[in-house]
């Protein structure tokens, strides 16, 4: 920074009518809130409806401001400024600002009249001036669609160019052909007929086309008077009852009650079955528990002897002269069982079953009768041992 440049500074400010304060020394030292107030200014004196960021306050905050004026000066006016000197807000600021200052200035001079003022308000401004600028601006767009032309028509030529070297070789050919006039007119003739051949495929196909769309259009009112037909008959359906429907139904209750009863009626043969199974190993059980508590079974003498005296029950001629022997009989010792079990199911079935359901009532039945039968069985002789 030079003391030149910062008084040409203050002095386009002051003939730009800047309203801040500044004087030489105040960019000696680093004063970011200052620059960016007079960037501001200068960005908004180039122009008037850029959204300029306020918030400077944190360094994100800093450095979105410069990029976002930078950014427009460079794309608008295509003024290159350096965003890190701007960063330090001393005298090298000054140099990129002092660009933007100067663009007014000159600006200002060529207007030969009054500039915009520090609020933003713009003066009148002559008659031919206005004009000069109408006229720039027409020429600018006219200047942007003969651009873009020509870059249309540099693709094309860019394109032929790359075809060139067999489009020369045709090229070459054809000047080289000698031409029959007879054999000319023949090919016209033929490619004649051929395009007429072609146009009349082409016209019939038109003509199928429509054929074809009035016979799709005549299905598509068949099928659509179908369709309000079977709706009609689907409606009449659902409010007509079905002749066997009641009888379909009482046939349905009855199957159920049917196979409800069935399902009772199983369940209830394999309780009893199961019961039965129970009562012949209790049976077994109590019967080898029996034997083992009495005496030991007789061997074959001992069974002669006792098939004497089966009728009296006693050995009245010991020989030993100890007191008479109970023989074994298993006759006898079946019925004793059989009878206890009678008088334990009578007793059971007296005091009530657990479940205290009827369905038990019939196997306990069955098995004190059971019993009974058993026990009125005649005994059996001891060959059965």
């Amino acid at each position: 920074m030079s003391f030149k440049e910062v008084t040409e500074f203050l002095m386009i400010l002051k003939e730009l009518e800047c309203p801040e304060m500044v004087e030489v020394d105040s960019f000696q030292y680093s004063d970011f809130p200052l620059v960016a107030k007079i960037f501001r200014w200068l960005v908004m004196r180039c122009d008037p409806t850029f959204q300029v960021p306020l918030e400077i306050e944190a360094e994100q905050d800093r450095v979105f401001f410069l990029k976002a004026l930078v950014d427009h000066m460079i794309l608008r006016y295509n003024l290159v400024l350096d965003p890190r000197k701007l960063y330090l807000a001393d005298g090298y600021a000054v140099r990129e600002l002092l660009k933007i200052a100067r663009l007014l200035s000159d600006a200002s001079n060529v207007w030969n009249g009054p500039v915009m003022s520090a609020k933003g308000d713009i003066f009148a401004i002559d008659e031919d001036v206005k004009a000069k600028v109408i006229a720039k601006v027409m020429d600018l767009q006219t200047f942007r669609k003969d651009h873009s032309q020509v870059a249309l028509s540099s693709a094309e030529m860019s394109e032929l160019l790359r075809q060139e070297p067999e489009n020369h070789a045709l090229r070459i050919s054809a000047l080289n052909m000698k031409l029959d006039p007879s054999k000319v007119e023949s090919s016209l003739n033929e490619s004649i007929l051929e395009i007429e051949a072609l146009a009349k495929d082409y016209d019939q196909k038109f003509s199928n086309i429509e054929f074809d769309k009035a016979n799709l259009e005549a299905k598509i009112k068949k099928r659509e008077e179908e369709l309000e037909r079977m709706q009609r008959r689907l409606h009449t359906i659902q409010k007509t009852k079905p002749t066997h429907l009641d009888e379909s139904d009482k046939l349905e209750n009855e199957l159920k009650d049917l196979y409800g009863r069935y399902s009772t009626t199983f369940r209830t043969f394999l309780a009893l079955e199961h019961q039965v199974q129970q009562a012949e190993a209790t049976m077994e059980h109590r019967e080898q528990r029996f034997l083992e508590n009495n005496q030991e079974i007789p061997t074959g003498k001992e069974r002669k002897t006792d098939s004497a005296v089966i009728d009296d029950g006693f050995n009245e001629d010991p020989v030993d002269g100890s007191e008479p022997e109970v023989p074994f009989n298993r006759a006898r010792v079946r019925q004793s069982i059989v009878r206890t079990e009678a008088v334990d199911e009578a007793s059971v079935y007296s005091h009530g079953d657990v479940d205290g359901s009827d369905d038990e009532e019939e196997p306990i039945r069955g098995g004190v009768s059971a019993g009974n039968q058993l026990a009125a069985e005649p005994e059996s002789s001891d060959d059965d041992f």
